[in-house]
């Protein structure tokens, strides 16, 4: 029986879990698709740019574009980070999407005037690797939900 109960209590765990992670993963995309259209907008430039990749062992690798860029607000320099993921994710795909991101190269961005370091570029979107991590975790807690109802 205690079993059993554990398995709704964890089951029940993952699915409040995947709720917040989901929430914390859509709200900044829908808040710059909504609030962010009236911020201010300025030019960055790119300080840094490069190709990083993630691996679970076993498994082959996902790769995406990572730049950094810096702006200027009222003379005080903030800076922003940008990943650009691809399907599929591979090394050729991550190189040619950093073809517009050399280190120099201006960008356009909007910025939350009143906190400058929320920033926000045309390039940003919803990760899909992050969106699928979380996606397993209710279908889980379903499963032991319902494993751990059917014995009472």
């Amino acid at each position: 029986m205690f079993f059993y109960s554990i398995c709704i209590l964890v089951g029940s765990f993952l699915i409040l879990y995947s709720f917040y992670k989901l929430f914390s993963l859509i709200y900044p995309v829908w808040r710059h698709d909504t609030a962010g259209k009236n911020w201010p907008e300025t030019t960055g430039t790119v300080s840094k740019s490069g190709v990083d990749f993630f691996s679970r062992p076993r498994s082959k690798k996902y790769y995406w574009a990572r730049v950094r860029y810096s702006y200027k607000v009222q003379e005080i320099e903030h800076t922003g980070r940008l990943n650009i993921e691809t399907l599929p994710a591979t090394k050729a795909k991550a190189i040619q999407n950093l073809e517009k991101f050399y280190p120099g190269t201006e960008i356009s961005l909007r910025y939350n005037p009143e906190n400058p370091d929320e920033c926000f570029t045309k390039y940003d979107r919803l990760s899909f690797y992050k969106l699928m991590d979380i996606l397993w975790m209710p279908v889980c807690g379903v499963l032991l939900i319902v494993a751990g109802a059917s014995r009472f």
